[in-house]
């Protein structure tokens, strides 16, 4: 049985930012640090320049969605659909993707070192 994955919820990140989860939308520059996006729908989403470090994105839906220039850290990111997403010179170093489906997945320039 498949769980259905969340969207439209808010989240407030370590400095009291709120942002509004959901798929399609642009996260440019945010700062996602530490957060719980698991289980979340957010393909055709934008993530340039975001830090995702530490965050947990396992099981999410991120097809379609733009990564450039991100800085991961130690993110989980097992077990997500990542479907022809990109990965530009994102460092994805010691990144976790078991089992993470990378269907036509670009990743020019990206740093993979321990992921």
């Amino acid at each position: 049985m498949l769980k259905e994955l969340r969207s439209s919820y808010t989240v407030t990140n370590i400095s009291g930012v709120e942002y509004s989860i959901g798929p399609n939308s642009d996260y440019t520059n945010a700062d996602l640090r530490g957060l719980d996006l698991s289980q979340t729908d957010l393909h055709g989403s934008i993530f340039a320049g975001a830090d995702l470090s530490f965050a947990d994105l396992s099981g999410s839906d991120l097809s379609l969605s733009l990564f450039t220039n991100e800085e991961f850290g130690p993110a989980v990111m097992e077990y997500a659909t990542m479907i022809e997403t990109v990965f530009e010179f994102a460092d994805m170093a010691g990144v976790s993707m078991l089992e993470a489906n990378l269907t036509r997945a670009n990743f020019f320039y990206a740093h993979l070192d321990g992921a």
